[in-house]
């Protein structure tokens, strides 16, 4: 097993969905979208396609390009229908944030919890 970590491809300051590892062993094809280019701007279908690798020293000194545009801030929009194998909504404020119409102090009493 290897341990390796993928950038997201929208939600980072760093290199647009890079694998961040140093490993010889993983050797993804990036399709022709190198670093560079992908640190020029790309419209959003080839982001997701760039398979590029570079170690974290290389990939720290790296930025995305919509940051560069001024975008600094994301949103994550995680919902509850995602979490029905896992137990990440057990806790009450993971369920809060999961969802638009969180209510800790279950001021609605309609809801069958503090969210949804």
């Amino acid at each position: 097993n290897f341990i390796v970590h993928r950038e997201g491809p929208e939600a980072t300051p760093f290199l647009p969905n890079v694998i961040v590892s140093s490993n010889p062993f993983i050797r993804p094809e990036n399709f022709g979208y190198t670093p560079d280019l992908v640190q020029k701007g790309l419209d959003w279908e080839s982001r997701h396609v760039a398979n590029n690798k570079l170690p974290w020293p290389e990939v720290k000194r790296t930025k995305n390009p919509l940051w560069e545009a001024g975008y600094h801030f994301w949103v994550t929009t995680p919902k509850s229908r995602h979490t029905v194998h896992s137990s990440w909504t057990v806790t009450d404020w993971n369920w809060i944030w999961s969802q638009n119409f969180g209510d800790p102090y279950r001021m609605d009493k309609r809801q069958p919890g503090v969210n949804d």
